[in-house]
């Protein structure tokens, strides 16, 4: 059984912490970015159900609370990330000089998620996993060693080390 994280409040920027900040956390895998390409690993790994045992920190420098963008992408099922769609297309018009024609996309349809919808929805779910850490905090450098990974943040007294890192910024 998982023990609670205590929070901390007089950190910045840290979600989940720990241990006293002078000594280094170790984890499994280490998600720098929670940009689309980094929320989306983080929720195939809950989705996969494979890496409950693994401990995993997702770390950015800004906590995404704005609707900065939107993604588009498509499918032939629904997905996992289709509770947030925002709008879908079945059919397109193609349009040129001399011909128009409004054409059925089937098997496809194109989908648009907002920003702030994917971003909530994520760390909502990301946040009720208790292998994962949270940090929203500048990245200063990630250091590759022979056996481990070692992130370092602008605070200065945070060092991460992992096996595996993976860098979507």
């Amino acid at each position: 059984m998982h023990q609670k994280r205590n929070q901390a409040k007089s950190l910045p920027g840290i979600t989940h912490y720990h241990q006293k900040l002078n000594t280094a956390q170790q984890y499994d895998y280490i998600i720098a970015g929670a940009g689309c390409a980094g929320l989306s690993l983080a929720m195939h790994i809950i989705q996969s159900g494979k890496f409950t045992d693994k401990k995993i920190l997702l770390i950015d420098k800004s906590e995404k609370k704005q609707n900065d963008r939107t993604w588009c992408f498509w499918e032939t099922q629904p997905g996992l990330f289709e509770s947030i769609i925002y709008r879908r297309w079945g059919s397109a018009w193609f349009h040129s000089n001399s011909f128009s024609k409004k054409l059925e996309l089937a098997p496809y349809e194109y989908k648009l998620v907002r920003g702030i919808d994917f971003y909530e929805y994520c760390f909502r779910i990301i946040r009720q996993q208790p292998h994962f850490d949270i940090v929203f905090d500048d990245i200063l450098s990630i250091e590759t060693k022979q056996h481990s990974a070692v992130l370092q943040t602008s605070t200065r007294q945070l060092i991460f080390s992992t096996a595996y890192y993976l860098k979507s910024l």
